[in-house]
């Protein structure tokens, strides 16, 4: 029966075959139609998408070169491990993983810190006796999260990350970084603020107030979500997290050590939070003899001296963040919040993080001090280095900053950058000869030599372009494209009305006008009269309106001389 159907089948068609789909027609097989729109929380990048994109990692490093930071790069695929452990519960829950063909466990880098460490760490030989590091980059990052505006699941995040200073000079210098790039943008301190605190600063607050030192860090998961859930829900879960690390039963004594952290966290002024914590500790509320033996001065010492610190160096620079603010804008770049704790598990010391003031959007990027990261990864390899690297500290500081965020704000203020379309900046010069349509009274053989000039015009010119020596724009181009239009480039339209016309004079209008539209700076026009009869092209400045004359043989008995791009140039121009 199936013999005789497939006879049948094949029989239908010329030569007794027929096309695959034909035959799955016949059986009731419908091919599955591709999704055309991209996956969940990803983008595609057209052309001028792309022109935006350009533009903000021009900007992004523009600053870090200005900054001294050195460019690098890492596998988007990394060791699932690389995140697990070091990271927290958070990224481990939105890792995109999987077990490859060769059975290693594996995830889509969700952040480039865990990469940047672990390349240090390979190379720590050569690289950490030449102390600091400035290194950047932009990768773009995985995270299976919730998509809402400004978060999606797959983002590029610029990183600027400074190795080998133990001092806050460190974070004096990226927060330096980061309003550097806000001005750029023409963002000003009304419209972006940066938060900073430290985690240091907050384990003195747990330990003034009383609270059980072992339940910090899953405190500080909760303390980072504060502005996600309603206060009295933050207060239940932290009791109930505390709860756990209490010796007696929890009663009205740990809530009122809740209670005070709470108040603490309020607290806007780094002054005024110590005032308030020398208080508790002088009226003995809080810390207890068994708890810890150390004087008052030295826990406030160890948990406020980096933060003061940061501010006496941060209030020369003029991002006083205790001051009377940014001259012309009566406000800081930079303001205290004990809040700022950031989610990511490895942070050690100062954290931050820029928001926008008008509190629409998720945090527009963050960072801090993560000196044990290092430390923590050699721990969990300590099979492989015998322990001899356990327990190394390298001081590193860092911040990423997202393009989702940023490109919401830009909209929202009206700040965004007023791009040519793509199609202009990629025919900065555009040569054009018409199509055999309108050369077809000459000869076959002029019209090959023609053709065969005007690609070598063409090649000319783009080796011009790519020249070591061309200046290179930030966006990675000299912004100098040269496209190659015969006659029949021209779109349907355009080429349909000067066919009617039936003459090349028509067509020449066409192109200058698709030209002048796409912002082509340059046009070069061969014709067969020009170019094959009298060894010569023209050249019009689509700006000025002007052209000239230029001799083909005159510009290939230059090439290759010295001088042959300069020459070219002025010929252009």
């Amino acid at each position: 029966m199936r013999s005789r159907m497939l006879s049948s089948v094949s029989g239908s068609g010329r030569d007794g075959r027929v096309s695959a789909a034909v035959v799955q027609q016949h059986f009731g097989s419908k091919p599955k139609s591709i999704d055309l729109i991209p996956p969940k929380g990803t983008r595609d990048f057209y052309p001028d998408d792309m022109q935006f994109r350009s533009w903000l990692f021009g900007k992004w490093r523009r600053v870090a070169t200005a900054f001294g930071y050195e460019t690098y790069d890492a596998p988007v695929l990394e060791h699932e491990s690389l995140y697990v452990a070091k990271s927290g519960d958070e990224i481990k829950a939105q890792l995109f993983n999987f077990t490859d063909k060769g059975g290693r466990r594996v995830a889509l880098r969700p952040e480039m810190t865990p990469s940047l460490a672990r390349m240090v760490l390979a190379r720590r030989g050569a690289l950490l006796p030449s102390l600091p590091l400035r290194w950047s980059s932009i990768p773009q990052c995985w995270r299976y999260e919730k998509t809402t505006r400004g978060r999606r699941r797959e983002h590029f995040q610029w990183n600027m990350d400074l190795w080998g200073v133990s001092g806050v000079e460190a974070e004096a210098e990226l927060l330096a970084a980061l309003v550097a790039s806000f001005k750029s943008m023409g963002l000003s301190a009304t419209d972006v603020g940066i938060k900073v605190s430290s985690r240091k600063l907050l384990a003195c607050v747990f330990e003034c107030v009383g609270l059980p030192v072992h339940g910090f860090v899953r405190a500080c998961v909760l303390v980072d979500k504060r502005d996600k859930m309603p206060a009295d829900e933050l207060r239940a879960q932290l009791l109930l997290v505390l709860a756990e690390y209490e010796r007696e039963p929890a009663g009205s004594e740990l809530e009122a050590c809740v209670d005070e952290l709470l108040a603490c966290l309020e607290v806007r002024s780094l002054a005024a939070l110590r005032s308030r914590l020398e208080t508790l500790l002088i009226g003995h509320i809080g810390l207890d003899a068994h708890q810890d033996e150390r004087s008052r001065h030295q826990i406030l010492e160890e948990g406020f001296r980096d933060c003061e610190l940061l501010w006496e160096l941060l209030g020369p620079q003029g991002y006083n963040i205790d001051g009377p603010g940014e001259v012309g804008t009566g406000c800081s770049w930079l303001e205290f919040d004990p809040s700022i704790v950031r989610g990511l598990a490895y942070y050690t010391g100062v954290v931050f993080e820029a928001f926008d003031r008008g509190h629409t959007l998720r945090a527009i990027c963050g960072g801090g001090r993560y000196d044990a990261l290092c430390s923590a990864l050699l721990g969990e390899d300590s099979s492989k280095n015998k322990n001899k690297d356990k327990g190394t500290v390298i001081p590193a500081v860092g911040f990423g900053f997202g393009d989702a965020v940023i490109h919401e704000l830009l909209e929202a203020k009206g700040l965004m950058p007023q791009l040519p379309p793509a199609r202009a900046r990629a025919s900065h010069t555009l040569v054009w000869s018409p199509s055999g349509d309108f050369a077809c009274a000459r000869t076959g053989p002029q019209l090959r030599l023609l053709r065969s000039r005007v690609i070598q015009i063409v090649g000319l010119l783009r080796r011009t372009e790519v020249r070591e020596d061309t200046p290179v724009t930030p966006e990675g181009g000299s912004g100098n494209g040269v496209e190659c239009a015969f006659g029949s480039s021209l779109t349907a339209a355009e080429g349909a009305r000067a066919m009617a016309e039936q003459g090349q004079s028509k067509q020449m209008k066409a192109i200058l006008k698709r030209a002048d539209r796409n912002g082509s700076r340059v046009v070069v026009l061969c014709t067969v009269r020009d170019l094959v009869d009298s060894n010569s092209f023209v050249v019009r400045d689509m700006y000025t309106k002007r052209q000239h004359l230029c001799s083909y043989n005159a510009l290939v008995d230059k090439e290759g001389s010295a001088g042959f791009a300069e020459h070219f140039a002025s010929l252009l121009l």
